[in-house]
């Protein structure tokens, strides 16, 4: 089980750190990990509760990464659901996870939501004491306890930043005997028989995305605002292990209307709205643009607008990701907010609004007239649900272009439900991925929904595997 090993050790005792500087060359180590965000941190601190001892290796001069900014923890089952009256279940998340996501299910995936309320006591009951429950977050996210102050992620950055080696980055790593070498850009040379690659998400580096899919330098690129939450560790890891990256893109953004580009800012419920492609033409049932594999499979074909009438604008929301304005107490925003600061389409007739957007008048027209006959028979044969959707059509009318985020598709390296780096043949011993740089939440396909707690998740599970190994 995985919670297992947690009765042998006070999880509040934090042991003498073992770094001085500058470390001997060729120093060997328990365990190495590279990158100290929240997965990276929670690795250490479950490696020191059950005796071993690591090394964090992080180019930042401090440790905690995005991990610092967040404020909402999924959980399943847990107690604090219970205390609010929400009956929920890991059989009800999974079939919910597997239609929303269209993935299919996987160990990692089941373990993670399966054992996601234990998670959250083992970062500490304290900092969970109520769930949100709204359309927008669904009634799984627990929100930290304010009267706790400082976050659970910066106070283990703290605890464990004398087992760092900050301002350093790893640039190598290579097999050594019957474990691994790692080379820092430091010129230093560290050995260890286990490595965890916890250096942040993939998905966030736009270099690397427009490697795999080069068509993603022609279009428009909307990114999350912490500069450095990408990661080196797909470039580390693709010679060693012959991994190969997943990239799944959601197309679910608009340009934030405080910053502008490249910040996000997601559309809530866009799948209510009407979306067509730069033709006029709707191609798709529209929640297929909430799904997180949507967008790579149409990145190079078109560009998409969504469709509102007055009634459908003025009852839609805005949500910037929580780290882009970390000052805002609110940070939803109206539609009337949002169009007081940034340009929005907008007309009295489709015709006018066409002629504005550059689509062809006719071929609008004539999709929103069926789509409007879709809805007054109930049916959609593009399968979209249209109980309680109003016909679309009283003006003003808008249309607000799509964009491609990263806000909520994380991709990264195969790993099985261990954390172990895999290829299509084989999974590395002593070689693990963690966090955003790994594909647990789509195991079979690449993907990862930016949980924390899932991020926390898959680094306590690799120290557990290491620590059940030895």
């Amino acid at each position: 089980m995985l919670f297992s090993l947690l009765a042998c050790t006070d999880p509040s005792v934090i042991p003498q750190a073992p770094v001085t500087h500058p470390l001997p060359d060729e120093t060997v180590w328990d365990v190495i990990l590279i990158g100290g965000g929240a997965s990276g941190l929670s690795a250490a601190k479950r490696l020191i509760e059950i005796g071993r001892t690591p090394l964090i290796i992080e180019q930042q001069s401090k440790l905690g990464g995005s991990g610092l900014y967040a404020g909402r923890y999924f959980g399943v089952d847990t107690p604090w659901q219970s205390q609010s009256g929400i009956d929920d279940s890991v059989e009800m998340a999974l079939d919910e996870w597997t239609l929303n996501t269209k993935c299919q299910t996987h160990p990692a995936l089941e373990d993670f939501i399966t054992e996601s309320a234990s998670i959250l006591n083992w970062i500490g009951a304290e900092y969970f004491n109520e769930v949100h429950f709204n359309s927008d977050v669904g009634w799984r996210i627990h929100p930290l306890n304010p009267e706790m102050g400082k976050p659970p992620i910066a106070q283990w950055a703290e605890e464990l930043q004398d087992y760092a080696l900050t301002n350093t980055t790893a640039i190598e790593i290579t097999h050594h005997n019957d474990g691994y070498r790692i080379l820092t850009d430091t010129g230093q040379r560290l050995l260890s028989k286990n490595i965890i690659v916890a250096t942040g998400g993939f998905g966030r580096n736009i270099a690397l995305i427009q490697e795999v899919y080069p068509s993603m330098a022609e279009n428009l690129w909307h990114s999350e605002a912490w500069p450095y939450a990408y990661g080196s560790g797909l470039e580390l890891l693709s010679t060693l292990a012959s991994v190969n990256p997943f990239v799944s893109l959601h197309v679910h953004g608009a340009t934030d209307p405080l910053l502008g580009q490249p910040e996000v800012m997601i559309i809530g419920a866009l799948s209510k709205a009407l979306i067509v492609n730069q033709a006029g033409e709707r191609l798709y049932n529209e929640e297929d643009f909430e799904q997180i594999h949507f967008g790579a499979s149409q990145i190079s074909q078109n560009s998409f607008y969504a469709l509102f009438d007055e009634p459908l604008w003025s009852n839609t929301a805005f949500k910037a990701l929580s780290f882009n304005h970390p000052d805002l107490e609110d940070q939803m925003f109206t539609s009337s907010q949002y169009e007081g600061n940034e340009a929005v389409s907008s007309a009295e007739t489709w015709t006018q609004l066409a002629t504005k957007i550059g689509i062809d008048s006719d071929r609008l027209d004539h999709t929103v007239q069926t789509y409007n006959s879709h809805i007054q028979e109930n049916l959609d044969p593009l399968g979209k649900d249209l109980n309680d959707s109003p016909a679309i059509g009283l003006p003003p009318l808008y249309a607000l272009p799509l964009q491609y985020s990263t806000g909520r598709s994380f991709n990264g390296v195969r790993t099985n439900e261990n954390m172990q780096v895999c290829n299509e043949t084989k999974c590395h011993q002593g070689l693990y991925a963690v966090g955003e740089i790994q594909g647990l939440m789509c195991a079979s396909e690449g993907g990862y929904n930016g949980s924390i707690t899932a991020a926390i998740y898959s680094g306590y599970t690799a120290a557990n595997h290491i620590g059940s190994l030895e």
